[in-house]
């Protein structure tokens, strides 16, 4: 009982403790990448003393009842499970593995993956490889986990090398309600980060007031973040461009923005800031909706 007041006292005193993450999805397939999502899952999943579920799930072809074929690689799939396990124990992480093999239907399988996200508070994805293609893994998922799971999801890049620290945040600030939603469910991510820097691009023309980035760093700082406030006006550069370019420039770990702020027609058809992050991102990326 000691112990637990003890606890409770420093997070009051610190004011992060109910900010901490404690269950953290990651997905993983067949595809090469998928180790350096858990990887980065992993890191996470320790930084934050958080439990780990990793979700191995595809598409398979064909429908079948009962044993898999052999063609689905049973001795592979047990040997990344084992993987994982040990990776988790050398990590200090508590994890949780689940399989979701379905027949045919990406409907089912992301939905699959939506039920099992609901339940955490943060679902790690993988950004579509165009060298896989989308027979086992749907090449939307990304955009559909960010458009209908109702929590933040990190998509991480297929091409990148993870430097091992989640340490420096970029946060994209429109003042829409899309980066509203996102800054607040990363609340956690920027609490434990050792650099988090607010950046607004072109405000005016987003119909920002002049202390609006200045505003949201204040309320921050109430949260016991300190952040970098930074306002940039590039009219002649695409904002994810922009964005990419600073993150490479601050070395940043994680850059953090909403997602698909326009109707939902042009969500859907994939256009926007959202589209050209997906498509040609370098580093990890937080997006809410």
């Amino acid at each position: 009982m000691l112990l637990h007041d003890e606890g409770k006292r420093v997070a009051m005193a610190t004011g992060r403790g109910e900010m901490a993450l404690k269950d953290i999805l990651v997905h993983v397939d067949h595809t090469p990448p998928s180790g350096l999502r858990l990887e980065f899952a992993l890191e996470l999943a320790r930084r934050h003393g958080a439990r780990l579920a990793v979700l191995y799930a595809r598409l398979i072809p064909g429908q079948w009842v009962g044993e898999a074929p052999e063609s689905l690689g049973e001795e592979q799939l047990a040997t990344l499970k084992s993987t994982s396990e040990t990776q988790a124990a050398a990590a200090g992480v508590l994890m949780e593995w689940h399989e979701a093999l379905v027949p045919g239907s990406a409907r089912v399988l992301l939905q699959e993956i939506r039920t099992r996200g609901r339940t955490a508070d943060l679902l790690i994805a993988g950004q579509t490889d165009p060298a896989w293609g989308d027979e086992e893994v749907p090449a939307d998922l990304p955009e559909q986990l960010i458009l209908g799971l109702g929590r933040p999801v990190i998509v991480v890049p297929y091409a990148w090398r993870f430097s091992g620290s989640v340490g420096r945040v970029l946060v994209a600030w429109d003042g829409s309600r899309e980066a509203a939603r996102a800054v607040n469910d990363a609340l956690p991510l920027l609490s434990a980060a050792d650099w988090v820097q607010l950046l607004a691009v072109n405000p005016a023309e987003q119909g920002q007031p002049p202390l609006s980035c200045r505003e949201l760093a204040l309320h921050l700082t109430r949260h016991g973040i300190h952040p970098e406030c930074s306002e940039l006006e590039a009219h002649d550069m695409e904002v994810g461009d922009l964005l990419l370019s600073r993150a490479a420039d601050e070395a940043v770990d994680l850059l953090v923005t909403g997602g698909y702020g326009h109707a939902r027609f042009a969500e859907l058809m994939l256009g926007g800031v959202t589209r050209q992050l997906l498509t040609e991102m370098t580093l990890p990326v937080l997006m809410s909706h």
